[in-house]
């Protein structure tokens, strides 16, 4: 089973969005996928987490070609608050730590599954530990197939990309790649100046996904296109 970790520069670039369309797309490609939601915040009991929404999506992606998509979806924790996961944690009174998430992780059921995508909480800073640890240093215990990080798509896009790419190469996660999101609509010009100038980062684009469109998009030799046909 392969494993995606979604990472993102910063809360609300479109986490869920990548991950359904990703799950939509392997699923499109006759795979079985298995999204997990790591952290929800935010979130009261009864209401619709974002792994539920993702798998919505990803049936929704799946569906444009002709594909029914098997997917599943799970949540290992969920607070009430839409803070940081370990002030959330403690405000609910509940434990939480990088250590439980991973043994929750390990925990899950992985036979019949092609893919597992995993969707972090916040940015890719975000602490996820009492010592201070935050994603990075979990993408490097877990040490994914890809660690996709959501970049919106817009004006100042290069700052964020420029400063994402220093800290993911300072803290050495490999096969790190940025997936543009465009949460709003964004000139051809815009689009354009964004891509040249994340090239000098040092990380690849994977692949965008346009404001309104279900399917990604993948710029050629994507590392991602031979997961897909894998």
């Amino acid at each position: 089973m392969k494993t995606l970790l979604i990472l993102a520069n910063d809360t609300g670039a479109g986490k869920t969005r990548v991950t359904g369309a990703l799950a939509g797309m392997f699923a499109a490609y006759g795979h079985a996928v298995q999204i997990v939601k790591l952290v929800e915040t935010g979130v009261a009991a009864g209401e619709t987490g974002d792994a539920e929404t993702a798998a919505t999506l990803a049936r929704e992606t799946a569906a444009l070609f002709g594909q029914p998509a098997r997917v599943t979806a799970h949540t290992l924790f969920s607070f009430t608050q839409p803070l940081t996961p370990t002030v959330a944690a403690s405000r609910d009174r509940k434990p939480f730590s990088k250590t439980l998430l991973r043994e929750a992780l390990e925990a899950l059921p992985a036979q019949g599954a092609d893919f597992r995508i995993l969707e972090t909480a916040g940015g890719l800073a975000v602490p996820v530990d009492a010592d201070g640890s935050d994603w990075t240093d979990f993408a490097l215990e877990i040490a994914p197939d890809a660690a996709v990080v959501v970049l919106e798509d817009r004006l100042g896009a290069i700052n964020q990309a420029r400063l994402t790419a220093a800290y993911v190469k300072a803290k050495g996660v490999a096969r790190a790649g940025f997936w543009l999101n465009a949460a709003k609509p964004v000139a051809d010009d815009l689009r354009a100046i964004n891509r040249t100038h994340l090239a000098p980062t040092g990380l690849p684009i994977l692949a965008d996904t346009a404001h309104g469109d279900t399917a990604p998009r993948l710029p050629a030799g994507s590392p991602l296109t031979a997961l897909f046909t894998a």
